[in-house]
């Protein structure tokens, strides 16, 4: 098993920069970390850690991370055709709640225009 914290230590920090080509924002990563948050769902506490992968962006988010819960690797979950997918789950419930913090987590990084 992956310890994640490991992970956390290895980046310094997150900017988000954003240029705009041909009328499309393109988004540059400077650093990509990993981050965590808790959930709490259905009366239980959930403990993920997300790890983005190298991936398509939709609005700004990339479309895919490594998503461990509760220190568990449970493979990946995906941005597709409008809406998150974790087969592994097998509860959309839990999978919707889960996207919403990713986007709240993209939400709150500062996006730096540059030139």
């Amino acid at each position: 098993m992956l310890y994640i914290s490991s992970f956390y230590t290895s980046f310094s920090g997150s900017k988000l920069k954003v240029k705009n080509i041909s009328g499309l924002d393109i988004f540059f990563m400077e650093e990509f970390k990993p981050f965590h948050f808790t959930i709490r769902y259905d009366h239980q506490e959930y403990e993920c850690d997300l790890i983005p992968v190298n991936s398509s962006f939709e609005n700004g988010i990339p479309s895919s991370h490594e998503l461990f819960m509760n220190k568990a690797s449970l493979g990946m979950i995906n941005y597709s055709s409008g809406k998150w997918k974790c087969d592994i789950l097998g509860n959309q419930r839990l999978v919707d709640a889960i996207g919403d913090d990713i986007e709240k987590h993209y939400r709150s990084l500062p996006r730096v225009d540059s030139t």
